[in-house]
């Protein structure tokens, strides 16, 4: 198995909730990087009782574009919601994907065990 790769820019944040409005946005970590050839985004919500990041999707995505210089449409982004699955947001269509029961699911699962959070 290929080993998830940093790209150039910083691979791990926290989200910068001082510039919004903490009752009102959501709250998560995030890494960029590589994996088997392809670009990544992926982001882990808090869960702290905030927005969740299924709700606040399109503004978390496109804060992390504009702190990191990335286009997002370049980019496989995945989330983990607050149950713990991971879902999967396409940025040019602006519209959900879900993992559940299809083979991603465990590829997501493997690439995190090598992605500390």
């Amino acid at each position: 198995m290929e080993q998830f790769k940093a790209l150039p820019t910083p691979i791990h944040r926290q989200s910068k909730i001082d510039r919004v409005t903490k009752s009102s946005r959501a709250e998560f970590n995030y890494k960029i990087g590589e994996w088997q050839g392809v670009k990544l985004l992926l982001i882990v919500d808090k869960n702290n009782g905030a927005l969740t990041v299924t709700n606040d999707i399109e503004n978390v995505v496109s804060d992390i574009g504009t702190w990191e210089g990335i286009d997002p449409k370049d980019y496989f982004i995945a989330y983990k919601d607050t149950e713990g699955d991971w879902d999967g947001w396409n940025a040019t269509t602006q519209s959900f994907f879900f993992f559940r029961n299809h083979p991603a699911a465990k590829a997501l699962k493997e690439a995190e065990k090598e992605i500390d959070f």
